[in-house]
């Protein structure tokens, strides 16, 4: 006798059956939680000619800062987040933004984060500083006469899918990646971002080629939903932005139905 299945049950079947395939690395395990560590490795978000974001993720509430330079030589420097004036500490999620690059420069980086163990009015008490591998990435060039890039779209939560398709693309050179909306079939928690995501796309690629997500009507659906934008970034700070290559603008924009 023949089933059948409508799209949706099918991707809940596919879903839950590649999640049993996924084994999460231990460092963003359950033991992990109680110590000082990353439970991600930085990602690359925003690129811009002058700019780049980096975003990453700790298990201790941490003051963070990121430490780079050109590959080719130059001063170390130094950035951290600041908002109306205040350094951004106390916080587990880590964006900072990188500015005043040059335009087609591979810069040199690593993320590092100190523990907040007590954090009072008029005291502060700080643990252990933990230092990333060293990564670069390399700016786009408005003057280049081409771009490429790869697009994913539909993984609906399988985060092996990642892994496979990039080996459709064999050693094909590319500037940044479009997630396409639909990565996830709702979302219920930060550690799912984590291990249907942010964790496949940096052991592939993302701490060193930018991606940029565009939410798809999946990602309007679950209780963490409200929460997409604490953990990225996109041109503008908005879910639709113009992203002008040579003679042409791509413009990407939030898929959405209602139901």
């Amino acid at each position: 006798m023949t089933t059948k299945l409508n799209r949706r049950a099918f991707v809940s079947v596919i879903s839950k059956s590649s999640a049993i395939g996924f084994i999460a690395p231990a460092w963003i395990g359950a033991e992990s939680q109680a110590s000082h560590v990353f439970l991600t490795k930085p990602y690359l978000q925003n690129p811009m000619a002058n700019a780049m974001t980096i975003c990453w993720i700790t298990a201790k509430p941490s003051h963070s800062w990121v430490e780079f330079q050109e590959v080719k030589g130059g001063e170390q420097r130094k950035a951290q987040a600041v908002v109306l004036g205040l350094v951004v500490a106390n916080n587990t999620m880590h964006r900072i933004t990188l500015r005043n690059l040059k335009p087609g420069v591979t810069y040199r980086y690593r993320v590092c984060s100190r523990e907040l163990q007590m954090f009072k009015p008029y005291e502060k008490t700080f643990g252990e500083t933990i230092f990333s591998d060293f990564y670069q990435f390399t700016t786009p060039d408005p003057s280049n006469r081409e771009v490429s890039m790869l697009i994913f779209n539909d993984i609906h939560d399988r985060p092996i899918s990642f892994g496979q398709l990039m080996k459709l693309n064999g050693t094909d050179p590319f500037d940044f990646v479009f997630l396409n909306g639909d990565m996830f079939d709702y979302q219920e928690s930060e550690q799912q971002l984590i291990d249907h995501l942010i964790q496949p796309c940096t052991e592939i690629f993302a701490s060193e080629k930018p991606f940029l997500f565009v939410r798809g009507n999946h990602e309007t659906r679950g209780k963490f939903a409200y929460h997409l934008a604490d953990y990225f970034e996109n041109i503008n700070n908005q879910p639709y932005f113009l992203l002008p290559v040579d003679r042409c603008i791509l413009l990407l924009w939030i898929r959405g139905k209602t139901r």
